[in-house]
């Protein structure tokens, strides 16, 4: 897979500003979905958890 990157690259097919972006807004995402999950979680307590379950 990385020869197949690297080809892309080579040939100008690529926009590493937008792909690097888009990776970061991601792992924002990502970040903020898993804080506001654990703040309910503690906040509904067990029941949450055994409606997850």
């Amino acid at each position: 897979m990385a020869c197949a990157a690297a080809t892309y690259i080579k040939a100008n097919l690529t926009n590493l500003k937008v792909g690097l972006f888009l990776e970061m807004a991601t792992t924002l995402g990502a970040l903020t979905g898993l804080s506001w999950g654990v703040s309910w979680i503690g906040y509904s307590g067990p029941r949450a958890v055994a409606l997850l379950v």
